[in-house]
């Protein structure tokens, strides 16, 4: 028995490997074909070259392996570099003294938002956590590609801005071959104006009278400035107040009759005539303080009247005649409380003899506006346009305008300090003022500023929404750009046509066209065409900007330009635009600081936050006196009033009952409530 299975297993062992050989062989072929087929040297050659392929790969993945430290040590030498640079020049890593639970807060925040708009999911790790501004930080770390987890790490780097619990980017940038060092940091910082260094008292203002003590109150708050240099917000307070007390010292009131304000040329020249001597004073008072204003002074004429209501049409006539007005801008008379029209000095020569005639609708937000000439015959259309100010709700208010075949959201600019809306026309028509809150479905992730900035530009009509979507990441054309600002000017004339060759007559965008090149508002190129569907540069829309205000409000260009443009690519700007956006940033058009990306072309959101502030600029709003408006203090003292009364009327009730005096009680309650109703709800109706 031994015996055999010594000698079976080494037969069956002989037969497997036979029987192997036999699977193998080519089906046509012996098995000692087979075997001799292929010389037993070119089998052994082609082991030993796989064995070299695979000794090669080998090596090739072990060269990789070591690329792949070398390139992550030199990643943590960076980061090293970095976080020791940043240390010294003061500026703290916050991310390792963050308990747990902040850290992940950090980079949830990062991996579930795509800052840096990449296709795949990577993985991005904080190395380091620094604040470089309030609200604003600066994040540095490593990223990997989740796909691909052998992938070598790379930098990024992460400009975030903080803003009621929601986070903005400024800057992302992935992969990153450069870290920014700390100077270059601080240029990614949001540059704030800094606030007023003058102070001044609107309510202590409203006391003083007599140029004199205008002007010492201005030569004492100027003293108290620190270093006794002002500040851009300074000298913006200097402006605003000396315009305040020019006007207030050149107010005059008169009685009109029978609802008719007449300004006679005799009362203009006494009004110019004190304001003429105001302005010295105060002049000579900057002169002596070496202090240039930034910006041309508005000195305003101003008339008030009395006994006026809007219980029938108020008419407002402009004097037959001027004579020359000199450093005057402009006249404003007061009707109905805070209600207003303003000319300016130009246009009074054009409009002079005309009436306005204002007639207030039964459903008291209507208004009749009329122009009439000088032999009282209704015009259409005047030469020039009239400022009108309106009873109004809040800053979402706009002018629905009807004096053509349809209704048009005229606009106007809301003053809080008299609840008013001020709008310009050359129409007659119907004017109704509408609050115009309207809901925005797309810009729910924008920041506050651009949000409101939006809301405001949209109520009034300049710019437009689709289907309840403003599409804010969209680029912005000139057609839109031509139509906002003549809505703005409200300087709308269908009668006009435009010379422009590129620019169809029915083109909703034509007549923008036609009255922005009447009034010399927009430009075109030089072969005669508008090329109104171009996108446009954000340097180019705020150069426009910047020299509107030069243009229409006097805005002074900074002598240190330099000192404004603080961008991290402000080398980009262009020559021609250098210092039109450093005006821009000196009278609040735009912040400095950041990126500017001068030539990327601007999109709806960016457009409207611009627009937005050369509107603010453009119509400048009352200085807050603290007065209390007119209908507030009309409401409380009827709500007061009825109150008393209706004490007096229990009072009187009690007392005769108790006499038991039943129809003297009855003609006592009666007499009580009529005067309630008459005196408590007065204006009511």
């Amino acid at each position: 028995m031994k015996l055999i299975k010594k000698l079976l297993i080494p037969a069956v062992v002989m037969g497997v490997i036979a029987g192997g050989i036999y699977m193998n062989a080519p089906k046509n072929q012996s098995n000692t074909e087979a075997l001799t087929e292929t010389p037993i040297e070119e089998v052994i050659g082609e082991n030993i070259e796989a064995q070299n392929e695979s000794i090669e790969e080998e090596g090739a993945l072990s060269e990789t392996k070591e690329q792949e430290e070398a390139h992550t040590s030199d990643i943590d030498k960076q980061l090293e570099i970095a976080h020791s640079t940043f240390e010294s020049s003061g500026m703290n890593n916050l991310y390792p003294d963050l308990r747990k639970r902040e850290k992940k807060k950090w980079s949830k925040l990062i991996n579930e938002n795509n800052y840096f708009e990449v296709e795949h999911t990577l993985n991005y790790e904080i190395s380091g956590l620094y604040e470089i501004a309030e609200g604003q930080y600066y994040i540095l770390g490593q990223a990997t590609d989740e796909s691909e987890p052998d992938t070598p790490l790379n930098l990024f780097q992460l400009i975030l801005e903080e803003e009621d619990g929601q986070y903005f980017v400024n800057q992302a940038i992935y992969p990153s071959d450069h870290i920014f060092t700390p100077q270059e940091l601080e240029l990614y910082k949001k540059v704030e104006q800094e606030e007023s260094n003058v102070e001044i008292e609107y309510k202590k203002v409203r006391q003083l009278e007599g140029v004199e003590e205008y002007v010492e109150y201005l030569d004492t708050a100027i003293g108290d400035v620190d270093e006794k240099v002002l500040n851009d917000h300074g000298t913006s307070e200097v402006t605003q107040y000396v315009q305040y007390a020019l006007e207030t010292l050149s107010t005059q009131s008169i009685t009109p009759e029978e609802n008719t304000i007449e300004i006679k040329p005799s009362l203009i020249q006494e009004m110019k005539g004190s304001l003429t001597s105001a302005v010295t004073e105060f002049n000579n008072l900057l002169e002596n303080k070496d202090i240039s204003l930034n910006k041309a002074l508005n000195t305003i004429l101003r008339v008030e009247t009395k006994k006026t209501n809007f219980k029938k049409p108020i008419y407002i006539k402009l004097p037959d005649s001027i004579e020359e007005l000199g450093e005057i801008t402009g006249l404003r008379v007061l009707f109905d409380k805070n209600s207003y029209i303003f000319v300016t000095a130009k246009d009074l020569y054009t409009l002079a003899g005309y009436t306005i005639k204002i007639e207030r609708l039964s459903n008291h937000s209507t208004y009749e506006i009329t122009f009439l000439d000088q032999s009282q015959q209704k015009v259409e259309q005047v030469e020039a346009p009239i400022t009108i100010a309106l009873p109004a709700q809040d800053e979402l208010s706009t002018v629905i305008a009807h004096f053509d075949e349809t209704p048009q959201n005229w606009g106007g600019q809301y003053d809080p300090s008299g609840s008013v809306i001020e709008f310009g026309t050359k129409y007659s028509g119907q004017y109704e003022v509408v609050d115009n809150s309207i809901l925005i479905n797309d810009i729910g992730h924008l920041t506050k500023s651009q949000q409101s900035a939006i809301k405001f530009m949209v109520a009034k009509g300049y710019l437009d929404i689709e289907d309840g979507n403003f599409n804010p990441d969209a680029d912005f054309t000139r057609y839109e750009f031509a139509q906002a600002l003549v809505k703005m000017f409200f300087a709308l004339d269908n009668s006009l046509t435009t010379t422009f060759k590129d620019v169809p007559k029915d083109s909703p965008y034509y007549p923008y066209v036609a009255s922005g090149e009447t009034y010399e508002i927009i430009k075109g190129y030089v072969d005669q065409t508008f090329k109104g569907d171009i996108k446009i540069p954000k340097e180019q829309v705020i150069s426009l900007c910047a020299r509107t205000i030069a243009d229409q409000k006097g805005y002074v260009y900074p002598e240190n330009v330099e000192d404004y443009l603080r961008f991290a690519d402000t080398e980009n700007i262009s020559k021609w635009a250098v210092d039109d956006i450093a005006l821009a940033v000196q009278s609040g058009l735009i912040k400095d600081g950041g990126e500017l990306s001068p030539k990327t072309e601007i999109t709806k959101a960016q457009s409207a936050e611009v627009l937005y502030e050369l509107f603010m600029l453009l119509y400048e709003t009352s200085p807050d006196t603290g007065v209390v408006e007119w209908t507030s203090t009309q409401k409380t003292y009827s709500i007061l009033g009825t109150w008393l009364l209706l004490v007096l009327a229990i009072w009187l009730i009690r007392r005769f009952i108790k006499r038991n005096k039943v129809i003297i009680t009855m003609i006592a309650c009666t007499a009580a409530i009529i005067i309630t109703l008459i005196i408590g709800f007065k204006g009511g109706f």
